[in-house]
């Protein structure tokens, strides 16, 4: 479930989780694929929150994801920070 978006950040929800620096796919309803850059996981629930970039996304894909981003994100899961320091 896609939580936020914000430019090439993304925050996922998901009941598998990923290492940093792995790069899980993602498949949309319409069969369009990305892929992101895990940049942090972590356990909340019964589930993972996962903190990235998106990599090789079509501009149609972006926009797809744009469409899917709840109006206000999650209230539960805080908006995608940016891991680089400075």
């Amino acid at each position: 479930m896609l939580v936020s978006l914000d430019a090439d950040r993304i925050t996922v929800r998901s009941s598998t989780p990923s290492a940093p620096g792995s790069r899980p796919e993602g498949t949309l309803a319409s069969g369009a694929r990305f892929w992101m850059k895990v940049a942090r996981c972590r356990r909340e629930g019964d589930g993972f929150v996962i903190d990235g970039r998106v990599l090789d996304a079509t501009r149609d894909t972006r926009g797809e994801l744009e469409r899917l981003v709840p109006d206000g994100g999650d209230p539960d899961v805080p908006p995608c920070s940016d891991p680089r320091p400075g």
